[in-house]
């Protein structure tokens, strides 16, 4: 199952062999669902995380970008989904810096008192009370860059929820998001 192999991963970053190692994982093409929450703590010995989507072959970039002027080709994706009900990631105060990398996050991912970067990633289709793909609480950090975010929802920040955090988005889409009680894209309660 690629999706246990995926956990597997994430827990060697607790393991003695990552102490003070910048880890990075790349995720092979293909869907990942039924995942547990990935969570970050104090408890990471790892220096810093990235997850990153491996690349599609080079003959195969040429083919897709030949046949489509769409970027997001389906076969060439890392699709990353919870279980029904769970945050995809969770990040805790004294968890290192996370980078995530031309992922699709199909899940809510909550950045609590530490610092996240995204990189060309798709939020799609997460839903939460608060932050349907992004809550960004108690001093998180959060960088975005050529981001998009569609299809969330949530009573609070449909998309993006910032509770006493910080969230820099460049270059970044917000679309089709929707909330019950303020902010379809964005809701800020409070920034550091």
């Amino acid at each position: 199952n690629t999706s246990e192999a995926l956990v597997a991963q994430f827990a060697t970053l607790y393991a003695d062999e990552s102490a003070g190692l910048l880890i990075e994982i790349v995720v092979p093409i293909g869907d990942y669902s039924e995942l547990p929450t990935l969570e970050l703590n104090a408890s990471v010995v790892a220096s810093g995380v990235s997850i990153v989507a491996e690349s599609a072959p080079a003959h195969e970039q040429r083919r897709l970008a030949s046949s489509s002027g769409d970027a997001t080709i389906s076969s060439s994706q890392v699709t990353l989904t919870p279980k029904a009900g769970h945050q995809l990631i969770r990040t805790l105060p004294g968890a290192p810096n996370l980078r995530l990398r031309r992922l699709t996050l199909q899940g809510p991912v909550h950045v609590n008192g530490s610092h996240v970067d995204f990189d060309e990633c798709t939020f799609d289709g997460g839903s939460a009370t608060e932050g349907g793909a992004l809550a960004v609480v108690d001093k998180g950090v959060v960088e975005a860059n050529a981001c998009s975010v569609t299809r969330n929802s949530a009573t609070k920040g449909g998309a993006v929820l910032i509770d006493g955090g910080r969230g820099a988005f460049g270059n970044c889409r917000f679309e089709q998001n929707s909330a019950t009680d303020g902010g379809s894209a964005l809701h800020v309660r409070s920034t550091t």
